[in-house]
């Protein structure tokens, strides 16, 4: 078996059938089909089934993919690294965060005129963690729940991996005018004054990530569950039903985010609802000078979210 094979097992898989793959790979379809029965065998399990309109994915096809997917992505990371580019190169990992982004497109307006790489990727707690352990990214922005803080350090520990808090942040939920609790005077509410609506969160498919999960507590206590991978129709749902929105929110990214829609943002009174808000690197390595100053910038955009809120 060699790398090349699996690239072009890749590229089969992306383009839906052996005739366009092998197009793209400027191989004939024969040679390329050889290809992959012989990467078969050396796997000893079939791959696709063969049907008349192309080829689908079995299960172990599924499964070498996704591996396959993986070891690319790290030989292209080891080809593009060198010594030479690495204080010109920042990757940042994030669980949806605007403080983050905002941070990020300020650090990107600095250097629009400089020869450098910059890379955001948002994903999930557990990816997050393990970009940073494996060095797919230098840092990551990271929010640290006490619900879930004991076993969160462990994993944090495991991987050589370390959090700097900056700031607390507090949940809150976020309701429209079709929900009762928009009209109250209260100002926080409990997540059990939540049970009779409908939770929605921000869901990403491709890791089975979810907001509630990030946040430490359970969908089971709402009435129902609505994922939905897209956050401006999150919005949207809860402005025109009576759907919840759990969400840690500033007063500032609640007028970016929220106010256009007629929502209302009501904080939580659980104590345990109070995060912990910062960013993580690998323990023993110095930051590089892009990274550096993203944490700067980073820092100083979450005091002006999160401080005397």
């Amino acid at each position: 078996m060699r790398i090349e094979q699996l690239e072009q097992f890749i590229t089969v898989v992306e383009e839906g059938s052996m005739s366009e793959a092998a197009r793209k790979l400027f191989v004939s379809r024969s040679s390329l089909s050889t290809a992959m029965k012989n990467l078969e065998h050396d796997f000893g399990a079939p791959l696709f089934d063969r049907v008349s309109k192309g080829i689908i994915l079995t299960q172990f096809g599924v499964d070498v993919y996704n591996q396959a997917k993986d070891i690319s992505r790290r030989i292209k990371h080891l080809k593009q690294f060198n010594l030479a580019r690495a204080e010109s190169r920042l990757s940042v990992a994030a669980v949806y965060c605007p403080v983050a982004n905002d941070a990020f497109a300020e650090l990107a307006v600095r250097h629009s005129q400089d020869s450098i790489e910059l890379t955001i990727e948002e994903t999930g707690v557990s990816e997050v963690i393990q970009y940073v352990a494996e060095g797919f990214a230098e840092i990551a922005v990271f929010t640290l729940f006490p619900i879930n803080e004991t076993m969160t350090n462990v994993m944090l520990d495991n991987s050589n991996v370390e959090f700097h808090e900056i700031e607390t942040k507090r949940l809150s939920a976020i309701v429209g005018p079709k929900n009762p609790l928009y009209y109250t005077e209260k100002e926080t509410v409990s997540l059990s004054e939540l049970s009779d609506f409908p939770h929605v969160e921000h869901y990403s498919a491709p890791t089975h990530h979810n907001m509630s999960y990030d946040f430490g507590y359970e969908v089971a206590e709402f009435k129902s569950d609505i994922k939905v991978g897209d956050q401006g129709l999150a919005r949207y749902i809860v402005s025109q039903t009576d759907a919840v929105l759990v969400n840690s929110v500033s007063k500032s990214a609640f007028e970016k985010l929220y106010a256009d829609y007629g929502l209302r943002c009501i904080p939580l009174e659980n104590d345990s609802m109070e995060a912990k808000f910062g960013w993580l690197k690998l323990k023993n390595r110095e930051l590089s000078p892009l990274a550096a100053e993203f944490i700067e910038i980073f820092k100083k955009k979450a005091h002006e979210e999160y401080s005397n809120r």
